[in-house]
């Protein structure tokens, strides 16, 4: 019901899944190791941040055809954690 809560809960999420699927590697003990969290750690980046931006030009298009356009907090949270 708080858009400000939800907006803190999600970027709490999001910070968790750094540790989670960047953790999952367990070590940096190959040399390639470093490589493939760096892949990780920008692919959990873009997929939130795609999936937000892409849910919000989705409600924004839907009051767009109805006349009135706001932009919804609750929207791009949503997005985020789909993502």
């Amino acid at each position: 019901h708080a858009p400000v809560l939800q907006a803190l809960g999600t970027f709490i999420l999001w910070l968790g899944w750094y540790g989670f699927n960047a953790g999952s590697q367990l070590r940096i003990a190959t040399p390639g190791a470093s490589e493939v969290i760096g892949r990780i750690v920008v692919n959990t980046t873009l997929s939130a941040a795609g999936s937000g931006l892409v849910s919000l030009a989705i409600a924004t298009l839907g009051q767009w055809r109805r006349g009135t356009v706001n932009y919804e907090v609750p929207a791009i949270c949503n997005g985020i954690l789909a993502g």
